[in-house]
Order: structure tokens, then C-alpha cells, then sequence
């Protein structure tokens, strides 16, 4: 049974990595990545996929022939097929699969002490080995040594994550991410720093944090503040944070008082990953005051609904707003 759930886990894997994973795959990969083990080996396999060179794999094997053996070595092994692979998938499936099942005669891959984990479609947490916690939302990379060593926890990010970081005064926690080196002991804050985005954002929720850039402007940011640095104009400032749902993509908690529809829709795509769209110019200065927790998009869709007298329509990937103002 432990045979059949290993591979059951390397498969559902592999659908991840080569992006072929349905939502059912990702909400099960989401879940099983609070596990350490489960984790720790989809890092390694994350970091073949990288590594592997998958044009320079297909021509040293048949990709049928290597194909059609792996299924039928798995199949004995589990007793059920494999059969979920077509194309360029096919060549990342069997290249991965040639490296979970040992045959290394194509390839050799050296791993760092360095781990690195990516998310998707869905935020993904983690612990750290320090007892830090980290949320990272979609599209995100983090990458953490597997042991803190000397006298700093360093990690580098790209794109954007909360950290509740486990107080120690004897070893800072830094995060590195493009020109922006940010520093602290034990809080919690955000950081979101994608790379497409001009702006890197540091928001505060608890303690105090440093925040460096490479021009050598330094700032302290204490609970309620945050710090704006431009990639283009290389400028660092610091400003109060007036958007209280600044960290609402993690926690699924949001408010709003009396805030213009426009700025409610922004945060509504945010966190649930939606394409709403005016189909009314005057219903854009609508106002709303609501509390939301935790609840489904169709939800919050019918209290706006239902408060401001809109029409939702649905059409595809995209949700229609109308009505006649306010």
C-alpha cells in the first residue's frame, strides 16, 4: 500500500510539474505539501525537471519506446496503467520518471543545499526549519537553504509572500528579492515583489522591519507602515498602509467601508484570481460597506448584487457587472 501511494504521489507530481495537473490534482497537491516528505521530494523532482535538458534527453532515447516501458514497469508495480501524458508532457513525464525510478545513465543531476519551491495556480505554505511560517502566493518562487547556518536565515524571493517570522536575536532573518534586501529578527509582514511589477512592496502587520535597496537607503518600518521601492527610479520611501486588506489574498478576510466599487472590484480579483469587468460607467462610483470571511466568490458576487442593485453576468472566464448607478 505504501508502494502504490509513492507512486500515486510521484505521478500526481509530475502532473504539477509539467503542468497538466487538473484542479482536483492541485487542491490535493496543496494539502499533501504541508507534509515535509511530500515536500521535500517534490523540490527534488521540481529541480530534475529544471536540470534535466529536455531536448537534449529526447535525443539520446526513443521517447516511445522509454515511454511504453515505464508505463508497463509502473503498471506491474501498482497494477493500474499510466496514461495521463501526451506530447511535451510525454517528454517531461518520462524524463522525470527515468529519474524517480533510478536510471541515471542519461543524466546526472547534483542537487545544492539550496531548496526551492514554486506554487501555481494556489497560494502554498510551509514552515521553515526555524519554525518561520510562510505563505506564498500564486506564481511564486522561494528559495531557502534546507539548514540555517552562521549568523543570518537568508532566503530569496520572487513574487509576493507573508512571513511570520520566529523571533531570534542571535540570527536575523533576511530576504533578499532583486535590489530590495529586507531584515528582521521575529514579525510578521508582506512582501510582494514580482518581477513583471515596477514596484516592490513591504507591508508590516506585527514588530519592525529594515528595509535596504541597493542605493544604500535604509528605512524602519514599525506595524501599520510600509515601504514602496521603485525599480525605475530607484527611490525607497516609506508610507502608512491605507488598504487594510493588503494580506486578504492569504487569510480570504477582507473589508470594506464605504469604498468606491472600482477599488472593492480590484480587491475581489486579487483574491479570488477573477476577471470582473464594468459593463456600466455608472456604477463605478458606487460605494459599499460589507465584512467578508472566508467566503466563496459567488458570495461576495451576491452580496454586491444584492446591495447595490447590479446585474452579474457570466460569459466564460469573465464576470459582466451592470447597473443603473448610484
Amino acid at each position: 500500500m505504501e508502494k502504490e501511494q509513492k507512486y500515486e504521489h510521484e505521478e500526481l507530481m509530475i502532473r504539477c510539474i509539467t503542468g497538466i495537473a487538473s484542479d482536483t490534482d492541485l487542491h490535493q497537491h496543496q494539502n499533501l505539501m504541508k507534509d515535509e516528505g511530500y515536500r521535500t521530494h517534490f523540490v527534488s523532482l521540481h529541480k530534475a525537471y529544471d536540470l534535466i535538458g529536455i531536448g537534449a534527453l529526447t535525443e539520446k532515447i526513443d521517447l516511445e519506446k522509454e515511454w511504453n516501458r515505464q508505463k508497463a514497469m509502473r503498471k506491474s508495480k501498482t497494477g493500474r496503467s499510466v496514461s495521463f501524458f501526451q506530447n511535451l508532457q510525454k517528454i517531461a513525464a518520462v524524463a522525470l520518471i527515468i529519474a524517480i525510478t533510478g536510471f541515471s545513465t542519461y543524466f546526472i543531476i547534483n542537487f545544492s543545499p539550496k531548496q526551492e519551491l514554486a506554487s501555481g495556480k494556489e497560494p502554498i505554505s510551509l514552515q521553515l526549519k526555524d519554525g518561520s511560517e510562510v505563505t506564498i502566493n500564486r506564481y511564486t518562487k522561494i528559495t531557502y537553504p534546507k539548514d540555517f547556518k552562521g549568523d543570518t536565515r537568508k532566503v530569496n524571493l520572487q513574487g509576493e509572500a507573508f512571513f511570520k517570522v520566529k523571533r531570534d536575536e542571535s540570527k536575523e532573518f533576511v530576504i533578499e528579492s532583486g535590489d530590495v534586501t529586507i531584515k528582521v529578527l521575529g514579525t510578521s509582514f508582506n512582501v510582494k515583489a514580482y518581477e513583471q511589477s515596477e514596484l516592490v512592496e513591504v507591508s508590516v502587520a506585527t514588530g519592525k522591519v529594515s528595509v535596504a535597496s541597493n542605493v544604500e537607503t535604509t528605512i524602519i518600518l514599525e506595524k501599520g507602515e510600509k515601504a514602496v521601492y521603485n525599480k525605475n527610479t530607484k527611490e525607497l520611501n516609506k508610507h502608512i498602509i491605507i488598504d487594510p486588506n493588503y494580506d486578504s489574498w492569504k487569510t480570504r478576510i477582507f473589508h470594506f467601508n464605504n469604498t468606491i466599487l472600482t477599488e472593492a472590484i480590484k480587491t475581489i480579483n486579487n483574491i479570488y484570481h477573477t476577471q470582473i469587468v464594468f459593463q456600466s460607467e455608472d456604477i463605478k462610483s458606487c460605494r459599499i460597506t460589507a465584512d467578508f470571511n472566508n467566503q466563496s466568490l459567488e458570495s461576495v458576487l451576491l452580496v454586491l448584487e444584492q446591495t447595490l442593485d447590479l446585474k452579474i453576468i457570466r460569459e466564460g472566464n469573465k464576470i459582466f457587472i451592470k447597473g443603473k448607478g448610484c
